[in-house]
């Protein structure tokens, strides 16, 4: 049970850093990153959702 919760609050993590890196390629329009981010927060939210059994697309 720990290392699920260990898991599940560093994915959570790497979206919310991510967020912060897609906003911030966003006003430099930069468009490698703003990719970057937005597929770190998608296989990140992924993965939590995984944890929770939840279907994924």
């Amino acid at each position: 049970m720990r290392r699920f919760i260990i898991e599940t609050v560093l994915k959570s993590k790497i979206v919310l850093r991510a967020g912060e890196r897609l906003q911030y390629a966003q006003n430099f329009f930069n468009e490698v990153e703003i990719w970057c981010s937005i597929q770190s927060i998608l296989v990140a939210a992924d993965n939590v959702s995984k944890h929770f059994g939840l279907k994924t697309i």
